[in-house]
């Protein structure tokens, strides 16, 4: 009746360690971890994620791939942390990687991953705003895909500022920051225009002029593949970005993420070599 209950009791000692050192391997605690910190914030009743991928500059003797390290602004070797986070700024997945697979390749797997890790059904549809680093017409034409449930929210690259059209519909609202107090706010102001891309009749082009507290103003285009959200939506998430800067700040200062805590490493040959034997 207990075995019914509990399941197969494990009698032997030597049986019992093996099974503890299985079940508390990197890859198991982990995914404990990631369900673990989803079901604290809720992760179900979230649709939109931030992705972006956070690069830190390696200084030590291995020998690793070099890639574009934004701090000091040259190739040099570095290490990624592709971090999601959801649209209220809560990280709720990383995955860390070396620099042999481009960005917009490895996020194919990445957004694969996190469905299966955080406990995300594969039959919901969820939104991705990201930096312009992933911009690519091959990646836009996988989102499009019939199977894919993902959509894509991201800047145009190499925007250049002669598509404004005053003969279109223009849209204006305004969103407030708050700095130290909810009564010291800041107040930015946007307008818009919305059509089909050029390059891409399946995408949708947001073409915004924010203007910031100082009065300066910027003429941005926006892409996405979600044709029926409502264009200020997608600029207030687009706009919010900031969001995850400030916790990668936090997260450097208070947890350490910009630091090795272990040198342990693994040659390029080894997995190889073992899945050969």
């Amino acid at each position: 009746s207990i075995e019914v209950l509990l399941g197969k009791v494990i009698r032997h000692l030597d049986t019992q360690r093996k099974n503890l050192v299985k079940m508390s391997e990197e890859e198991q605690l982990s995914n404990m971890l990631l369900k673990y910190n989803g079901e604290i914030i809720k992760i179900e009743g979230f649709s939109d994620f931030y992705f972006d991928p956070h690069v830190k500059q390696y200084t030590g003797a291995k020998k690793i791939l070099k890639g574009w390290c934004p701090r000091i602004r040259f190739a040099e070797k570095v290490m990624n942390m592709d971090f999601i986070h959801t649209q209220e700024g809560h990280p709720v997945y990383v995955k860390e990687s070396d620099n042999f697979n481009d960005v917009r390749i490895r996020i194919k797997s990445i957004l694969k991953q996190f469905r299966q890790k955080v406990g995300i059904n594969t039959d919901k549809v969820i939104t991705f705003t990201f930096d312009r680093g992933l911009y690519s017409i091959e990646l836009f034409k996988h989102f499009m895909e019939e199977e894919s449930r993902e959509l894509f929210i991201i800047w145009e690259k190499g925007y250049k500022k002669d598509q404004w059209n005053e003969e279109k519909s223009v849209n204006e609202y305004e969103m407030f920051r708050c700095r130290n107090t909810a009564t010291d706010l800041l107040k930015y102001t946007f307008k818009y225009i919305e059509g089909d891309w050029k390059k891409e009749e399946n995408i949708r082009q947001i073409i915004v002029k924010a203007t910031n507290p100082q009065q300066n103003t910027i003429e941005v285009s926006i892409l996405t593949n979600d044709k029926k959200r409502d264009a200020w939506e997608i600029i207030k998430l687009m706009f919010k970005r900031w969001l995850l800067e400030n916790d990668f700040k936090y997260l450097d200062n208070h947890f350490g993420i910009n630091e090795i805590t272990s040198y342990e490493s693994k040659q390029y040959a080894e997995p190889l070599a073992a899945s050969l034997v």
